[in-house]
């Protein structure tokens, strides 16, 4: 056949297959389509659907060029909106150019109730809980998988580890499905705890903990049940046992475990084999051409040394520092791989530590945006983003711009990526993507204190209010309190709001109103009023200036002649005080925070220095000034083990024409918040009855105090911990004037619950030695609220 004729039928040929080839295939990476038309294909039982939904969410258009990485996106927007089970993106072949064929799998609405069959060791409605579907509820297969891995390990918490769980979605009319699930429980083959076998170097205790198990001692053990469910996870015992022994250095360990049947007793028997503590011998850092080889030998010796044991932990976090060595100066992507070959030498054993470096490129800010807030303003979430269009992409702060989103307490979770332009892998559009939650509470209640015995509270409250989003109010990063508090001794309404960023910046503008009351056995007080405060960040710390107009009235005032404890010349009678002023202190206020977190903080300092003036000059009655101090530290000790130390002093004093300090503005200690062992307030300035009156002493509070405690708090387990502590203080009569001979102290233990939104401390206190005769002892101590 002549050569001509060979190409004549060659060339068509190849020209079909190369079309055929085409045909369902998707674009390639770096590649343009020019595309000539576009189509939306609804498969599955649910075939009718609305195509302009498709379209406007896509970037396919007719007469536009078209890359897999468009096609890409378009699958994920897809996807993100929950509607589809399945979207695949398909390219066939037409005249100059491609069809774009979008293929989507639209998921049903769950048409209740769930029928589930063959159970009996879990209640139907426990199930439905478990499926948490809803009428209405978008629902497909990989989504009932999901929920039926949560009624697995319900079964599986309940002692049945083999039980399964099938699910069958059957399509309806109208867009819906009804949802059947088939479960075979299976035998009751509970575990009931650990065996460990050759842990020398580990206790049990330690190894019990790392498998969650509770200790044999936890009286609230029998509510933990997690721990169970793990131990069916063979593969997750092993890697959890195994980690505490590379952090140990045994970087040869080997774990097995295996389940044990002893008698009735189902055990899960974990095998150890420890080998030897490793010592680092030499450390090497290769791969090094971007920063001095010097800098970095010091970034890892602050966690690691040659000398030091190998612990894995030190390692993770020498890896990191590393990494963010180079991620803060721009460089992403960059990799750090661990190597340990062992040294072979006498003595022993010996590791060098290699870290190997694969630099990654020096990446700049191209975009930042934000997805996923419906509620909450843009401006609200960038103004918490240490980031800005074309400067260097410092990975470094943009991990704490995530946590500090994640800190709001606006959003279930905060996701931040970085998207690399195609043409120029050094321009990052940086993306944080959120999920919005509830953010407002209510709260009702009742409580006990030793003060206010029974207590009854009410709270309202807004995290992301927004006073300017009517008739929403929500979204503008603004927080809204209200609260009603009702005991027996003291009543009181607050409302407050406060705007973090005032004027866009970071300064946090406040304002409050309130009403509160407060009845003592020598009068009752009303407090009416209120202010606003602004709070400015500095290098160090923070200062604060705050306002308050109130009016202070004071009831039911105790009659009778007084003379001083500790001066017998001078008289007192309660009814003699300025029963009904206004007081309109200015004060300000420095602040340093370094505790690691808000409620319980285990290492860190919170400290304050105040000075507060009060006159005619403020709009007050009284000319007053007072200056304070209160500051607290937490050392970290082991095991979750914590030492704290507070010291705190104020003195007042009367100027002008105000000849003496107000009862309701002088100092006071004794009780639960202050010296425990002490009645309320009992500590200081006395006054007896005079001679030929009847009655006992009363406390009239002094100006000037000072008071120190330190506390040792040992966790027994999540939420619960024990404390023991010794406290030490004393109030006196003159300004600016302190008789550290004359002191109340006190030691004890207490008992702490830490419950989420009413935690709870009980102490028992034993005074040391008393200020006076006549201050009188309350050893029990009950408080709700953190310290």
């Amino acid at each position: 056949m002549p050569a001509s004729t060979l190409r004549t039928l060659f060339l068509p040929l190849l020209l079909a297959l190369s079309l055929a080839g085409l045909r369902d295939a998707p674009a390639q990476d770096g590649f343009q389509q020019m595309v000539r038309e576009v189509e939306v294909r609804h498969l599955g039982p649910l075939q009718a659907g609305d195509d302009d939904y498709v379209l406007t969410r896509t970037t396919a258009r007719a007469g536009r060029y078209v890359s897999q990485s468009d096609l890409s996106r378009d699958q994920r927007a897809l996807l993100d909106t929950g509607l589809f089970a399945d979207v695949r993106v398909l390219l066939e072949p037409v005249d100059d150019g491609i069809r774009v064929v979008y293929e989507v799998r639209r998921r049903p609405r769950f048409q209740a109730p769930a029928a589930i069959q063959g159970n009996q060791a879990l209640s139907t409605a426990r199930i439905r809980d478990l499926l948490k579907l809803a009428a209405g509820d978008l629902v497909d297969e990989a989504l009932l998988a999901d929920r039926g891995d949560g009624i697995r390990a319900a079964y599986r918490e309940r002692g049945y580890p083999d039980a399964s769980v099938h699910a069958e979605l059957l399509p309806l009319a109208d867009g819906l499905a009804s949802v059947t699930l088939r479960i075979d429980e299976g035998p009751r083959r509970r575990v009931e705890g650990f065996v460990f076998t050759g842990n020398r170097a580990v206790d049990t205790a330690t190894l019990r903990a790392a498998v969650g198990q509770p200790a044999r001692l936890n009286p609230l053990g029998i509510f933990y049940r997690t721990w169970r469910r793990r131990a069916e996870d063979l593969e997750a015992v092993r890697d959890a046992v195994r980690q505490v022994y590379l952090d140990r250095g045994h970087l040869d360990a080997r774990v097995d475990a295996e389940p044990r049947q002893e008698d009735d007793r189902r055990l899960v028997a974990v095998a150890i084999d420890e080998g030897p503590v490793y010592r680092i011998d030499a450390i090497e850092i290769g791969g090094v051409t971007r920063f001095a080889l010097d800098d970095l030998d010091q970034t890892v010796a602050a966690v690691l040394r040659p000398g030091d044991i190998a612990a894995g932990n030190a390692m993770r976090q020498a890896t990191r520092l590393l990494r963010d060595h180079y991620g803060r100066e721009g460089y992403v992507d960059t990799v750090v791989r661990v190597q340990t070959p062992v040294v072979e030498a006498a003595g022993p054993p010996r590791v060098k530590l290699r870290f190997d470096i694969r630099e990654g490129v020096l990446a700049h800010v191209r975009s930042i945006a934000i997805r996923g807030n419906t509620r909450t303003r843009d401006k609200v979430i960038r103004r918490e983003i240490g980031l800005v269009p074309g400067a260097v992409l410092d990975e470094v702060q943009a991990e704490r711009s995530r946590q500090r989103l994640e800190n709001l307490g606006y959003f279930e979770r905060v996701r931040f990526d970085e998207i690399p332009d195609r043409s120029n892998p050094a321009l990052r559009d940086v993306v944080y993507e959120v999920a919005e939650k509830n953010t407002g509470q209510f709260m009702i209640g009742a409580g006990f204190s030793s003060v206010d015995k029974i207590i009854g509270f009410a709270e309202v409250s807004q995290s992301n209010f927004d006073l300017f989003n009517w008739p929403y109010f929500h979204g503008g990063g603004q927080k809204l309190r209200a609260s009603m508090e009702v005991g027996s001794e003291s009543r009181n309404v607050e409302v407050s709001l406060t705007e973090p960023w005032f004027l866009d910046r970071r300064l946090s503008l406040s304002g409050e109103a309130y009403r509160r009351e407060l009845s003592y056995d020598q009068y009752d007080v009303t407090r009416l009023g209120g202010g606003p405060g602004l709070t400015v960040p500095l290098r160090y710390g923070r200062v604060n200036f705050r306002y308050a107009i109130e009016k202070v009235s004071l009831d039911d005032l105790q009659a009778g002649d007084y003379v001083y404890l500790d001066d017998p010349s001078r008289t007192y009678r309660f009814t003699d005080e300025n029963d009904d002023y206004l007081n309109a202190p200015f004060r300000v206020t420095w602040m340093y925070d370094t505790r690691n977190r808000a409620f319980v903080p285990t290492r860190g300092t919170r400290g304050s220095v105040f000075a507060e003036i009060n006159g005619p000059l403020t709009g007050g009655d009284n000319e007053l000034v007072k200056v304070g101090t209160d500051f607290r530290h937490w050392f970290p000790l082991w095991a979750g083990h914590v030492l704290s130390l507070h010291a705190r002093a104020e003195s007042v004093e009367a100027y002008g024409d105000t000849e003496t300090v107000p009862i309701g503005d002088r100092l006071f200690l004794g009780g639960g918040r202050t010296v425990r062992g002490f009645r309320y307030r009992d500590i200081g300035t006395k006054v007896l009855p005079a001679e030929g009156t009847e009655g006992r002493y009363q406390p009239v509070g002094g100006l000037t105090m000072a008071m120190a405690s330190v506390e040792y708090t040992i966790p027994l387990f999540k939420m619960l911990r024990l404390a023991a502590f010794y406290d030490v203080g004393g109030v006196w009569s003159e300004s600016f004037d302190a008789d550290f001979d004359r002191l109340a102290s006190s030691a004890g233990f207490g008992i702490r619950f830490d419950f989420p939104g009413f935690p709870i401390r009980i102490d028992y206190a034993v005074p040391v030695a008393y200020d006076d005769d006549y201050t009188r002892s309350e050893r029990f101590v009950l408080w709700i609220g953190f310290e």
